[in-house]
């Protein structure tokens, strides 16, 4: 499922937003790397149907990027995102559009220290390729990554060195968050820039490295990734939980129903068996009366006789699930999943034939052929539409039975309504 912290199998992959048609990539289930490389984008595609892949998380690396840690007036964190963008304005850090992400690092009063991270927006434009393929999970900025696995391996760490493809990018870190990023050119080791004054550092070193998490630093801090500077668009985010959201009313309706069958089918066979036996009783009631003529019943034969009424008061009493099932399943509109089916002996005698002389005897008649009913209707779309769904299959169950305590829910956020509502049967009428 979309995001979940899970073994599941994933491809992590990297891009430079200056040669954005080559990627490097790993293909890891939970921390095992299954498979590793360098292609082209389009390349891809052939590799998530070789790999059966389909979720991705995705660092990407831009030299035009600002990040900074600064002190900024802020009377609502609903309001960060409006601070933040006219704060980078006032420095005209860009010429043309950007994106920005940010997170409060302390708040006192209105005064906040605040970690940005931003660049232009026309750098993520790769992304649309890439969706085109996979189910993106996360988009990160390389600096993030590198920042979260650093961080797993020393967390007082105040410097992080990064060395890939002859480039160097160094980044000092305050209050975990990077405060300012420097890219130069440098080959060889990086012992001849470690000097830091004695200041905790992490370095990692893809050109030359000493283990695999040196050289794929940069893609492993995405498997944790921290979602504070994901740069994946809220509308993508939202189409994406919404179609999983789905999947997985489906999978639920499809597992209930399958329930629900087995629950009939048992039910079914017991009533065959209550059949067969009703009918040899009624073989055995037949010879009685043949042996009985002028003589008196045996206590025996009595009870026999008893036995086969409470056989034949259970057989027209018993609620037929199989037809019972196949009635509502026909009634569901189209475009609804039936997401929820609960069936139990009903306990309310109240409101049927209350002016019966022996009350125990009338209670135990009503509560042995009503049936209690709960169920849900799941819908995806407009509020309109899936109102109209629930009018309609409420008009259709009306026709049989009375509904009661109905009612329906509209998530706008994701675009999704569900109907209830509970009902007794009468388990003669099916």
């Amino acid at each position: 499922m979309y995001r979940l912290k899970i073994a599941k199998k994933m491809i992590l992959i990297f891009v430079d937003v200056s040669q954005e048609d080559n990627v490097e990539y790993l293909i890891v289930k939970g921390n095992k790397i299954l498979k590793k490389g360098a292609c082209s984008v389009s390349e891809l595609e052939q590799i998530k149907l070789e790999e059966k892949v389909n979720y991705a998380r995705i660092s990407f690396y831009s030299e035009l990027a600002y990040s900074d840690i600064v002190n900024l007036r802020l009377h609502n964190k609903k309001l960060l995102d409006v601070v933040v963008k006219r704060y980078i304005n006032e420095q005209s850090i860009f010429v043309d559009d950007f994106v920005s992400k940010s997170k409060v690092l302390n708040l006192e009063g209105t005064q906040a220290k605040v970690a940005i991270f931003a660049l232009p927006r026309r750098d993520l434009d790769f992304l649309k390729k890439i969706k085109k393929m996979f189910i993106v999970e996360y988009v990160i900025p390389t600096e993030g990554a590198l920042l979260k696995y650093a961080q797993k391996i020393n967390r007082e760490a105040e410097v992080i060195l990064w060395l890939h493809n002859n480039l160097l990018l160094e980044m000092d870190l305050q209050d975990g968050f990077i405060q300012n990023r420097r890219m130069s050119e440098h080959s060889g080791s990086l012992d001849d820039v470690l000097n830091f004054e004695n200041r905790p550092f992490v370095s990692f070193n893809s050109d030359d490295p000493k283990d695999e998490a040196e050289k794929y630093a940069h893609l492993l801090g995405l498997i944790e990734a921290d979602s504070s500077f994901d740069f994946t668009d809220k509308e993508y985010f939202h189409e994406v939980v919404s179609y999983e959201l789905s999947k997985a009313v489906f999978a639920l309706s499809v597992a209930l129903f399958v329930f629900s069958s087995a629950y009939g089918l048992d039910r079914y066979l017991y009533l065959k068996r209550l059949d067969f036996e009703l009918n040899n009783k009624l073989g055995i009631l037949k010879n009685l009366q043949k042996e009985i003529s002028g003589t008196t019943v045996s206590q025996n034969d009595v009870k026999i006789i008893g036995e086969l009424s409470k056989y034949n008061d259970a057989a027209q009493s018993e609620l037929d699930l199989g037809k019972f099932l196949t009635w509502i399943t026909h009634i569901v509109p189209k475009g609804s999943v039936l997401s929820y089916v609960k069936v139990s002996k009903s306990t309310s005698n109240s409101e049927n034939n209350p002016n019966q002389i022996n009350a125990n005897q009338t209670q135990t008649a009503v509560s042995s052929n009503l049936f209690s009913v709960k169920l849900a209707l799941s819908m995806k779309g407009g509020y309109d539409y899936t109102k109209k769904l629930a009018v309609n299959f409420l008009s259709e169950l009306s026709k049989r039975v009375k509904p009661q305590n109905s009612k329906f829910v509209y998530n706008k956020e994701n675009g999704f309504g569900v109907f209830t509502t509970v009902f007794n049967v009468d388990g003669r009428s099916f």
